[in-house]
């Protein structure tokens, strides 16, 4: 059995929260979702079943995490040479 907390990192809502629990956005989805499934996962510690599919989502996750990255780079870049070829117009070469 559990003890219920989740996310044992250290924040400035400690002192605000005697116990140190973080709820989460996904945790309070989870619990709209299925408050029982919440319950039975958070609290009781039981695993669920539909590993298959959570597996799936951290990979598609994953995959999408790689491409916002690769864009936010190209943005840099991006903005970078639009930066260079403005300063090449105004000291007009």
């Amino acid at each position: 059995m559990r003890s219920g907390l989740v996310g044992q990192r250290s924040t400035s809502l400690d002192a605000a929260h005697p116990t140190g629990r973080v709820i989460r956005a996904s945790e309070i989805g989870a619990f709209v979702y299925c408050a029982r499934a919440w319950w039975l996962g958070t609290i009781i510690g039981l695993p669920t079943k539909n590993t298959s599919a959570l597996q799936q989502g951290v990979e598609l996750h994953r995959r999408h995490a790689v491409k916002v990255v690769a864009a936010l780079v190209l943005l840099g870049v991006a903005l970078a040479l639009a930066g260079l070829a403005l300063w090449l117009v105004l000291i007009g070469v």
